[in-house]
């Protein structure tokens, strides 16, 4: 399936799925793949609270799932490396996990799927937000911070229940812009339009032009191969 020219210490990029949810890919169809190029499973810790946001616990949480095969490195467990960008659009430096260069090649492994912020998810956001250290993560989904409209709330309390930031606060609904990932779980949760996005076309394309930029500037570092699942 894969040539030999990839070779050398690979790195497998795997999404190992949150907490309580089904929605990754089975292990089981990766393992054999991995285990004859003898790889490395590779992730990045995320911004938001969760098992994941912790190397210890994002990698117990992995082997829950059933990503016992192999070692697991959450690349930015020992820090940040920084690729300058003199091109970029938004960004001069791309905040990757420092044990990118540990590795000789990576096979992208990505489910494409709906995303709430970018229509859809796939390799492009597999790389970008896969690689990008949390503090990337954050610079990348700055575009898309929802603003609220008090008058709407009913003070249901489903935004700040299911804010993974802690970032919202009641009567009157407010978001902390200082918290605030971006992630948009709070415009989907809200029944009444009292957290909304106002410029939402103008700022998806602003997160997936980052998204881009990001892939771009990585994809270009280290070489690549793409297995894509639908």
């Amino acid at each position: 399936f894969i040539d030999d020219s990839v070779k050398g210490n690979i790195g497998v990029k795997v999404h190992f799925g949150e907490e309580g949810n089904q929605n990754f890919l089975n292990p089981e169809l990766i393992k054999e793949l991995v285990v004859s190029l003898d790889a490395v499973l590779v992730e990045t810790n995320v911004l938001y609270k969760s098992k994941r946001q912790k190397t210890d616990t994002h990698i117990a949480l992995a082997k829950e799932h059933g990503f016992t095969f192999a070692d697991i490195d959450i690349m930015d467990s020992e820090g940040t490396k920084i690729i300058e960008e003199n091109n970029g659009k938004y960004f001069k430096d791309i905040k990757v996990g420092n044990h990118i260069d540990d590795y000789d090649y990576f096979v992208i492994y990505s489910h494409f799927k709906g995303h709430g912020s970018a229509g859809f998810g796939g390799a492009i956001k597999n790389v970008a937000m896969g690689f990008g250290t949390p503090d990337a993560k954050k610079d990348m989904h700055s575009a898309f911070l929802p603003v609220t409209v008090p008058e709407n709330c009913i003070e249901c309390g489903r935004c700040s229940k299911n804010c993974p930031a802690d970032a919202i606060t009641l009567n009157p609904v407010e978001i902390d812009p200082a918290k605030c990932i971006g992630c948009g779980e709070c415009i989907s949760e809200c029944p009444v339009d009292a957290i909304v996005n106002p410029t939402r076309n103008q700022s998806r394309i602003v997160f997936l032009e980052k998204l881009v930029e990001y892939a771009k500037v990585i994809s270009e570092y280290k070489p690549m191969v793409y297995i894509n699942v639908l």
